[in-house]
């Protein structure tokens, strides 16, 4: 039992239990093969966690539990999340928003199993739900005292495709 995952930037990972459904999988990912890595197998809980940071400094986060392929439901992270994520930007030096994914065995030991150095797509959504991570960033960027606030503005850039257009 290799107790391993085949992942891929492109396509999801897969369980491998041996080397003919390693031989397998590489096949079905075509192109994409020399991409592709393995990963442990960790047979626990998985968290997804956004957060954001400046210098290193951890400026907030939120978990993400998954409910589909496609839907979460943003709650706020636990005490033990935030302390990870917040040794991950210390080491890291991180400045920006960022996704962790990492994994609980049943020993207690978190493992890292992703990290996507950019917000989430539904980030707005995590700030209609009364979860702001963009704007403590852009406050302490600005060098303004950071807060909460129950409310927040939603900032548009509209880029247009062509020059000939208003």
């Amino acid at each position: 039992d290799w107790r391993v995952r085949l992942c891929s930037p492109l396509a999801p990972a897969q369980r491998i239990d041996g080397w003919r459904t390693l031989q397998h999988a590489r096949r079905a990912l075509g192109d994409d093969v020399g991409r592709c890595y393995l990963q442990a197998d960790i047979d626990g809980h998985q968290e997804h966690v956004a957060m954001v940071a400046r210098h290193g400094q951890l400026l907030g986060c939120v978990a993400a539990h998954q409910h589909d392929a496609t839907a979460y439901r943003i709650v706020p992270a636990s005490a033990e999340a935030r302390d990870l994520a917040a040794v991950i930007v210390a080491a890291a030096d991180w400045t920006g928003g960022a996704t962790a994914q990492w994994a609980g065995d049943r020993a207690g030991k978190r493992w890292l199993v992703a990290w996507q150095p950019h917000f989430p797509a539904g980030i707005d959504g995590a700030a209609q739900a009364g979860w702001d991570l963009v704007g403590p960033l852009l406050i302490a960027h600005a060098g303004a005292v950071t807060g909460t606030s129950a409310t927040f503005a939603r900032i548009t850039v509209d880029v247009p495709l062509r020059h000939d257009l208003p």
